[in-house]
């Protein structure tokens, strides 16, 4: 029998802006967190490549992580994914192929070159021909060669997860039980996401380019004609909170501001109403039983209460703390919003 680990690999989220990285521990029948870096990325915006991993390489063993196993999150121009309607495993049908064939068709892609992962969904309020289930994946060169570049620095790629996965995963003790829908938003830099689950598995995922922080940055710097670096001290000193209590409320730059923080925020919501419904549709109900919101836009002043109202229903700010123990030494870390990916990483004890 394979005893469990002690110690997790690495979980590492390498995102469009900034690298997350978090080590987890099992103590006393419970997951604490072990280790943790967050620092922004040597290029923005750019595909991982030699240079960046071997800068990755060496934080992680600055910082004192330990080992070599690192968990990773798959870029999202790697994936592909859709649900389909699947005859079942007990079935005999070589059911890897079909989907492989069935996301290639879809995607117009190769479907000899995939590497393929499923798995079942609840079944949903209405009976339909076949058994319905989440598929992903990637082409098995473009994974290789990104195990290759981190195997150069001495690391492992043992997991290559999709985000949704290790969103879901980390979130799991906050999701309501199944068949309740549960939605985790994520707001990074380079995109929103938004995963959506049934009970703990992922039903459901869609990437928001246009909401990303970078846009709302973007749009607050051009409506104010004002630094990028000021235009982002307002998106998380201003965020949607309606009025201040102190000498900030008559600042004349925070009030031209509401603007187009409302109107990336209007067109957020809107997109998030879009993919929920057709989970909620899929399992007979009207609203997400919770709204989880994750990333680093989730510390945007008052868009927790503000999704909770737009979405009808109740909506948390997720926080590091909220996941895995934070010992005394990593107070730094408890209330960070933006690690949570890599924490559902780093939770491949099974790596």
């Amino acid at each position: 029998m394979r005893l469990l680990r002690h110690l997790s690999p690495i979980g590492l989220h390498i995102g469009g802006r900034f690298v997350g990285a978090v080590q987890l521990a099992r103590r006393n029948g419970r997951c604490e967190i072990a280790n943790a870096a967050f620092t922004p990325r040597q290029h923005p915006g750019e595909p991982i490549d030699a240079e960046e991993v071997h800068r990755i390489s060496t934080i992680l063993t600055r910082r004192g992580f330990t080992g070599h196993s690192i968990a990773l999150a798959a870029p999202d121009d790697m994936l592909i994914g859709a649900v389909l309607d699947l005859p079942p495993r007990t079935s005999g049908a070589p059911i890897d192929r079909i989907a492989a064939a069935e996301l290639g068709r879809v995607h117009k892609t190769d479907a000899s070159s995939l590497t393929v992962g499923l798995w079942e969904l609840p079944a949903p309020a209405r009976r339909r021909d076949g058994l319905p289930t989440y598929a992903v994946a990637c082409p098995a060169r473009q994974a290789t060669s990104l195990a290759e570049l981190f195997e150069a620095e001495g690391l492992d790629l043992v997991a290559l997860d999709a985000r949704a996965c290790a969103l879901v995963r980390a979130c799991a003790p906050l999701v309501a039980p199944a068949p309740r829908v549960s939605s985790i938003v994520d707001l990074s830099f380079d995109a929103a996401r938004v995963a959506i689950a049934v009970g703990p598995t992922v039903a459901y995922e869609r990437v928001i380019s246009a909401s990303s922080i970078a846009r709302l940055i973007e749009q607050i710097a051009a409506s104010l004609d004002v630094e990028v670096d000021l235009a982002q001290y307002i998106a998380f000193e201003l965020g949607l909170t309606p009025r201040f209590d102190d000498e900030r409320d008559s600042w004349e730059l925070l009030a031209d501001a509401r603007k187009p923080l409302r109107s990336w925020f209007d067109a957020l919501a809107r997109e998030l109403t879009l993919a929920t419904a057709y989970v909620l549709e899929r399992y007979g109900q009207e609203a997400p039983a919770s709204v989880l919101l994750t990333g680093i836009g989730a510390a945007i002043p008052a868009i927790d209460t503000e999704l909770a109202r737009r979405l009808s229903a109740p909506c948390r700010t997720v926080r590091a703390a909220d996941l895995a123990a934070c010992p005394d030494h990593k107070a730094d870390v408890a209330a960070h919003t933006a690690l949570t990916t890599a924490i559902g990483l780093a939770m491949r004890f099974d790596r």
